[in-house]
């Protein structure tokens, strides 16, 4: 199961697969149109000031993260921090979701063990 909130939380049972769409706005409020250069980065850690990320993906020209249930099959059941960036085809890098919450919930059924 996947849950996002208004304040970019997202909460996702561990080992389920999720698709997580980012939405993207420019200075003035409209619509931000990727192009097929731009990649989007998004970064998950224990904390802000870890050194080691426990996901990192990035995805060229398109707004959706994949999730694989292996993404988080073996991470703790808490609460990480997690960012998304956008880095233009001009090089020019924009933080587009600050550090938010990303939460690993537990699951009964583990049918990737």
């Amino acid at each position: 199961m996947l849950y996002t909130d208004p304040d970019n939380t997202i909460r996702i049972t561990r080992g389920d697969t999720a698709r997580i769409n980012v939405d993207l706005k420019n200075s003035s409020g409209e619509t931000y149109e990727l192009l097929e250069s731009d990649i989007l980065i998004f970064s998950l850690k224990r904390t802000i000031e870890s050194d080691e990320y426990c996901i990192q993906k990035q995805i060229i020209g398109s707004n959706m993260f994949y999730f694989k249930p292996e993404d988080t099959n073996k991470l703790d059941f808490r609460k990480y921090k997690y960012d998304v960036q956008l880095v233009t085809e001009n090089e020019e890098v924009y933080t587009v979701i600050e550090p938010s919450t990303f939460e690993v919930m537990p699951e009964v059924t583990t049918t990737w063990q």
